[in-house]
């Protein structure tokens, strides 16, 4: 009987799934070895990731890939133009190669053309293309090998677009930081930034922000996806708006659907 698949990674034009085995395969595009099977074949079923095992977590960006082990290492193959494997070198990989000076990692993010970790003192390091700043370490130099994101502790979840990249901390601020074109860090500026800064969210009883950015943060292996800036909705009956008092946990997603938006 055939493996079960436990997670799941979309890039650009390939996909990849995480079997309870362990192992990894990945199917669809394969022109700079984003499949990482040891060719640059595509592939319309799945193949093999050549050389993994222990795999507990995946994840895509737009032509590369990359995966999190049980003792914490992370191995990435595909396109490295801007870094985005980590190896210390712009060269694309065909099979998984491991990513240099680190290690105790949790959690793994790719983007675009870089990609992010979380490690397990909830610090955070990134790596690859940095032109508007993605990776956080105060400069807009390209990585080829990890580099501590400035200034960010207690990260819980680290999320990476195409230009900018965000973090849910532990204390349930969130920090963003890199492009800024259509105001996706929310900090209340067009200013790119090149380390955390926090998002300024709303708590009027009130007003109900709704934040829609342009360029806004994925799960795994999507991409930013255009809808407006960043624009507050108000209810139409505001006097019938009470606070809540205490904590609301929502599980996945919200989202708005039906007759309208603002």
């Amino acid at each position: 009987m055939s493996a079960r698949a436990i997670a799941l990674a979309a890039g650009y034009k390939h996909s990849c799934a995480l079997l309870e085995t362990g192992k990894v395969q990945c199917w669809g595009g394969n022109y700079i070895g984003q499949l990482g099977d040891g060719t640059f074949h595509p592939h319309w079923s799945p193949a093999e990731v050549t050389g993994l095992s222990n795999v507990i977590a995946i994840t895509a960006g737009d032509d590369h890939s990359c995966a999190l082990t049980v003792a914490g290492d992370v191995q990435c193959w595909g396109a490295s133009d801007n870094g985005q494997l980590g190896n210390g070198n712009t060269d694309a990989s065909y099979i998984p190669s491991i990513v240099d000076n680190l290690s105790n990692i949790k959690s793994l993010e790719a983007g675009f053309w870089h990609t992010c970790a979380v490690l397990d003192d909830d610090s955070a390091q990134c790596w690859g293309a940095n032109w508007s700043g993605q990776l956080g370490d105060g400069t807009t130099t390209e990585q080829q090998i990890p580099v501590a994101v400035s200034a960010l502790s207690e990260v819980e979840v680290i999320s990476a677009g195409m230009y900018h990249t965000c973090a849910l901390l532990k204390t349930g601020d969130v920090q963003c930081w890199g492009g800024n074109q259509t105001g996706q860090l929310g900090n209340g500026s067009l200013s790119e930034q090149l380390s955390p800064q926090s998002v300024a969210f709303d708590y009027s009883s009130t007003q109900v922000p709704v934040l829609v950015p342009t360029i806004h943060s994925k799960s795994t292996g999507g991409y930013w996806n255009s809808a407006s800036t960043w624009q507050e909705g108000r209810l139409p009956n505001a006097n019938d708006v009470v606070q809540i008092d205490g904590y609301v946990t929502l599980n996945g997603n919200v989202s708005a659907g039906g007759g309208g938006c603002w």
